[in-house]
């Protein structure tokens, strides 16, 4: 809580030390756009000729000189690649405020021999078109400009609009139909530390977007990006020197159609769990003991550790009232003689509550000669979720002349989610009528810091670049409760009460128990980069070739602690407790040795782990022009790697230590057709490690999927092959048309598997394993369009498109090398693959009328969710077949009216249509996924929400 208080009370030192004090003078204001295309021009170059007064346009084209002396003066717009334009004789006054409309034309010449010495704008649209068309890989992304567009509130929703990209769970990435952990996400130039105990990926849901700068996926190789990668390198960049001095304020209302002013279920919870700290309430008692089972033989110190811990089962109800989320930010830039310093704060906050009733159901094998599916069970569930976000960002950047720069990164995030789950329905194979509980809160932080450098020498033909980072994160899962209660199947209503389900024996927590487990991991990592222009002209007209090398050193951390702790019957119990309320059950006079309930330990040795990784990379590259229009990039990138594990299971310990070293080429191309046509294509070599968590025989069961998962120590490395081609058109700097192919093919692919005989009552325990073999193919194509000067109409004019889209084909042969002896379904599409992405969207922008209206389209083709498997001796015979999420179309509209010069109002209808969230089985193997007659796993609706923003800037 210290700490805390410390880091709020720093960030609100150094937020209002940022907040400027202008004294009057005159101003002038206005906005800038291209002639053509209508865009605003993000970025765009203000000054007043003959001083140093100047800034540039804000994310809405927007800008605003202040404190100007009386008198005249010449104002100047200009940007790279257009016309500048001087607007001469404006005469200034004391108090009075000028406001001008600019156009910029567009110039169509080379910038050969044209040295820019302004700091290159990076959130624009623009400037992210130009960066992705300057790429040596190919590459996609979306900028800052375009974020504000779609009003998103975290990196997850962000990258779903970026061609190939796909989210699960809300805040884990697919790209290219290669499923989370096949893809890298870096922060700035610094790996990102996983979040997740079960899961080997980064949680996009961490980053808020008001943070990014502009996010870059990169998805074909190049020795100067990580190797462990088979769909992409997803790259995020937040805010950093800002483009004035500033202060700015927002805040968002939220209204959810199935959740806004409905009862609200939760567990009771700390006074301060409004500010996404805390997680003590639900720790273990500080003398409570390390293992309950040294104490077995001590009845009453059994019996006081039982009664010390938190025995409340009974949820709060409370009313849920609208979501809500705000930001602070604070701008601060100045110079000292040729050093311009400049740092940006923000302080984010998001409090948000669902309720969702999920449809959940589960078969055994499907009756063919009847044509009838044997149901498992059917279960209704009411799921309450809170979720609470705090973010604070704060960023430095110096630059000192022009060949020198420095970047300091803070960047911490943190989230706490409190979840309540009331599940009622038959389980058939149980034979019981359930209403069962469960209780999860589940704490996660993510701090990640870095110091950075960009020096030239030599005419700048020398570039160095280095980066040291720290990283951080953990993740808290305190008291997860869990609880089961039951009657007949054939039950008559209000003649047969549910009864508690006390286990006799020993405990068995996932009925009746609770969870808790901590996991952290820390980070550090320098890297440093040279890059050598080779002036070799008098040679070789026009022949200028780049070599760069570098090296990276990263190391990571993790410990993992996971107790099971139950309850069981004591001896004599008394059964009439059966039929009491589960709170008059944790009576403490109800927790004792004799008639009551006793608590019990059924931790393992896999339970726990820790873990250690050591990568050492270093590469090198050359760059060569062939002709004025050809270039060709290629070289290795060297891979060490030495990963240690230690965990045990009950026969003894586990130890894994697995010391690889791996080379990894690659050779890209790129060939200018025209100046705005160009090819790119490309092959190279990567490799995909497995997670810690694959490898760790921890055993964790997911009460949401009725499963258990565990890992798998003799996973090997997987290396997979890539191929790239891609034509690009710019028709603008601002425009973009582009289609791709891309091809995969991978050796000892890590899938998810299942354990055959693991599980009872419709659970099912999986791991992981390599496949024998695996590919993917698929394309991409993306336009980004103006549709001004198409017609005479001033409605179109002011309207632009854009369309992405991916098709995908993938492939998987399990085999017999991945523990699960043939009898996954053989071959199956990898997963999390979907056969199509779609992402669409059309923007109005009357700058007259300071409006803008957006509408973004989003589908994906059925993706599978699981694969299943064929009987034990029979692997012809289907047992449980795949199963697959089914489409949803998503629209979301997005309005935004400036009102004044310094408030905007924006307004968010977001999923517009709530189609329902679809899982199913094709049981019947007719090969028609049919929502009405195919087994149905999972089926609910998330919501339409309606969220009301207002923005205002000092």
């Amino acid at each position: 809580m210290k700490t805390t208080t410390k880091l709020l009370s720093t960030f609100i030192w150094v937020l209002f030390f940022q907040i400027q004090v202008f004294s009057q003078g005159g101003v002038i204001e206005g906005i800038i756009v291209d002639a053509q295309t209508r865009e605003t021009m993000v970025g765009a170059t203000i000054l007043i000729e003959g001083t140093s007064t100047g800034t540039t346009a804000n994310l809405n084209g927007e800008f605003r000189l202040t404190n100007i002396p009386a008198g005249t003066v010449n104002l100047r717009a200009s940007f790279i690649s257009y016309e500048p334009v001087v607007i001469e004789n404006i005469r200034i006054e004391r108090g009075q405020t000028i406001t001008l409309s600019i156009e910029l034309e567009q110039v169509s010449q080379t910038l050969e021999g044209v040295t820019v010495t302004a700091r290159r704008t990076t959130y624009t649209e623009t400037s992210l078109i130009q960066s992705i068309r300057n790429s040596q890989v190919v590459t996609s992304g979306i900028s800052a400009q375009q974020i504000t567009r779609s009003q998103d509130s975290d990196a997850a929703q962000v990258v779903r609009r970026i061609p190939g990209i796909t989210i699960v769970e809300d805040r884990f990435i697919i790209v290219r139909g290669l499923s989370e952990r096949y893809n890298v996400t870096m922060l700035h130039n610094t790996l990102a530390p996983s979040m997740e105990a079960d899961v080997r990926s980064f949680s996009f849901d961490m980053i808020p977007a008001s943070q990014i700068d502009h996010l870059l996926v990169f998805k074909s190789p190049s020795p100067d990006l990580p190797g462990d990668f088979a769909g992409g390198v997803v790259k995020v960049i937040t805010k950093s020197i800002p483009d004035r001095s500033g202060f700015e304020v927002s805040y968002t209302s939220q209204y959810d159609d199935g959740t806004s002013f409905k009862p609200f279920f939760r567990t009771e919870r700390d006074a301060l769990a409004w500010t996404g700290f805390g997680s003590g309430k639900f720790g273990l008692p500080d003398d409570f003991p390390d293992d309950l089972r040294t104490i077995t033989n001590n009845e009453a110190a059994l019996q006081e550790a039982g009664r010390s811990m938190n025995n409340n089962w009974i949820p709060k109800e409370t009313n849920a009232y609208l979501n809500h989320s705000g930001s602070l930010s604070g701008n601060l830039l100045f110079n000292l003689r040729n050093v311009k310093i400049g740092t940006i704060t923000t302080l984010t906050y998001n409090n948000s509550s669902s309720i969702n009733t999920i449809s959940r159901a589960d078969f055994n094998a499907y009756n063919m000669a009847e044509n009838v599916s044997l149901p498992l069970y059917n279960f209704d569930d009411s799921r309450y979720q809170n979720s609470i976000k705090l973010g604070v960002l704060n960023n430095w950047g110096v630059e000192v002349g022009r060949n020198h720069s420095f970047e300091i990164i803070n960047l911490y995030n943190n989230i706490s989610s409190y979840n309540y789950v009331n599940r009622l329905g038959d389980h058939i194979d149980f034979g019981y009528n359930m209403n069962n509980h469960a209780f999860q809160q589940v704490f996660r932080g993510l701090y990640s810091g870095q110091v950075s450098g960009k020096h030239k020498f030599f005419n700048e033909n020398t570039t160095i670049d280095w980066t040291g980072g720290y990283t951080y994160s953990f993740r808290d899962l305190p008291d997860y409760r869990q609880y089961r209660t039951e009657r007949g199947i054939n039950f008559i209503e209000g003649l047969d009460d549910f009864q508690i389900y006390v286990p006799t024996g020993g405990a068995q927590p996932y009925f009746m128990g609770r969870f808790f487990s901590h996991m952290e991991e820390s980070g550090n990592s320098v890297s440093a980069d040279i890059t050598q222009k080779l002036n070799l002209g008098a040679f070789v007209p026009g022949f200028e070739p780049v070599i760069k090398a570098g090296v990276l050193y990263n190391t990571m951390e993790r410990d993992f602690r996971a107790r099971n702790i139950g309850y069981t019957q004591s001896p004599e119990f008394d059964q009439g407790l059966r039929g009491v309320r589960i709170d008059s059950l944790f009576l403490p006079e109800n927790i004792n040795s004799r008639g009551g309930i006793k608590i019990d330990e059924q931790s393992n040795p896999n339970d726990s782990y820790d873990a250690s990784n050591k990568l050492l990379a270093y590469y090198g590259m050359i760059n060569l022009p062939l002709g004025d229009r050809f270039s060709i990039v290629g070289g290795v990138r060297i891979e060490n790697n030495h990963r240690i594990l230690n965990s045990a299971i009950s026969s003894g310990p586990v130890n894994v230590d697995n010391d690889e070293t791996h080379v990894l080429p690659s050779v890209n191309f790129t060939w200018n057709l025209t100046e705005k046509f160009l090819v790119r294509g490309g092959y190279g070599k990567t490799l995909n490690r497995p997670e810690l968590r694959e490898q760790a025989p921890f055993g964790f069961f997911d009460f949401d999927n009725n499963w258990v998962v565990s890992g798998n120590q003799f996973l090997k490395t997987s290396e997979i092959d890539n191929f790239d081609l891609r034509l690009e058109y710019y028709p603008s700097m601002s425009e973009v048309f582009s289609i791709s192919g891309f091809y995969k093919k991978m050796d000892n692919a890590i899938e998810r598997i299942v354990l055959i005989g693991a599980g009872s009552g419709g659970s099912k325990t999986f791991s992981f394993g390599n496949a024998d073999n695996a590919y993917i193919w698929g394309s991409e194509a993306e336009i980004k369009k103006s549709l001004s000067g198409l017609t005479s109409s001033g409605f179109v004019n002011d309207l632009s498109v854009f369309f992405n889209g991916t098709f995908l084909y993938s492939e998987v042969e399990i085999g017999s090398g991945s523990r699960s002896e043939g009898r996954d379904t053989d071959p199956r599409p990898l997963q999390g693959q979907s056969p199509y992405i779609v992402n669409a969207g059309l923007f109005y922008n009357n700058i007259d009328a300071n409006l803008e209206v957006n509408v973004l389209y989003n589908i994906i083709g059925k993706r599978l969710f699981t694969g299943g498997f064929t009987e034990l001796n029979r692997p012809e015979v289907l047992s449980y077949p795949d199963v697959y999420e089914m489409p949803r179309n998503y629209i979301d509209v997005t309005v935004s009216k400036r009102l004044t010069q310094k408030l905007n109002l924006r307004l968010k209808v977001e999923d517009i249509l709530n189609q329902y969230v679809v899982y199913l089985q094709d049981a019947n193997q007719d090969g028609v996924y049919d929502r009405e007659n195919d087994q149905l796993l999972r089926k609910y609706k998330p919501g339409v929400s309606v969220k009301v923003s207002l923005g205002y800037k000092f």
